[in-house]
């Protein structure tokens, strides 16, 4: 069987899940989309594809 490879575009609700940029206080955000998938799936990869400034991607 091949591998599974997860490629996800970084969004800003991905960003805002992560604490990297600031959501309004009447918004619930949880975990974002690519760690919910992460969660609920199983990948051997991620590839992650984003314009965002450099440091908040790695962080």
């Amino acid at each position: 069987m091949g591998k599974k490879i997860l490629i996800s575009w970084l969004g800003i609700t991905d960003l805002k899940a992560a604490g990297q940029i600031p959501s309004r206080p009447d918004e619930i955000i949880g975990d974002g989309p690519i760690l919910g998938a992460l969660k609920t799936l199983a990948f051997d990869e991620l590839h992650l594809i984003h314009e965002q400034e450099q440091s908040k991607a790695d962080a």
